[in-house]
């Protein structure tokens, strides 16, 4: 289920973000005024936090970062889905401003599972 809503989320994102590109000597009509991005933390099941930055307003949109990016690695797609959604990007545990726990156990999938459960 949650493999299915993450498939879901990272297929809608894609989508959204090739509907707002542009092609080369276009330019843009409107400017928008920039949305403010705030810092903040989940506490995960463990005990671990997970921080993330959230903006916009609207249905909730979860990036995930992959291996070895971060949150700030949707920074660039964050401001076309600002407008229609609730838009938190992650750090996973052990990255950037996340905690990084000692052990291998304590980065196995429920772990993980958990992190994105706090944040949601």
């Amino acid at each position: 289920m949650l493999r299915a809503m993450i498939l879901g989320v990272s297929l809608a994102t894609m989508s959204l973000a090739a509907a707002g590109c542009q092609t080369a000597g276009t330019e843009a009509t409107v400017s928008k005024a920039a949305v403010p991005v705030v810092d903040k933390y989940a506490t995960s099941a463990d005990g671990t936090k997970i921080h993330y930055l959230a903006s916009g307003k609207g249905p909730l949109v979860l990036m995930i970062h992959g291996f070895p990016d971060y949150s700030e690695s949707w920074a660039q797609l964050t401001p076309a889905l600002n407008d229609a959604y609730r838009v938190v990007a992650i750090d996973t545990r052990g990255y950037n401003l996340s905690d990084k726990p000692v052990g291998v156990a304590n980065y196995a999938m429920p772990k993980l599972v958990e992190d994105i459960q706090a944040v949601i």
